[in-house]
């Protein structure tokens, strides 16, 4: 969903789409998604 959202550029009601779920579930997917990435990635610094 994050590379839906983020890279591929679509917007929220069409991922619900897409996937079957409903808005709230894309949202709420999204959101934990990006917080683990965070705390998997550290901080940008880190990275680069």
């Amino acid at each position: 969903m994050i590379l839906l959202r983020d890279y591929e550029g679509y917007n929220y009601e069409e991922i619900a789409e897409v996937t079957e779920l409903t808005l709230s579930q894309v949202k709420v997917y999204i959101f934990r998604g990006r917080q683990k990435l965070k705390e998997y990635i550290g901080s940008i610094e880190a990275v680069l």
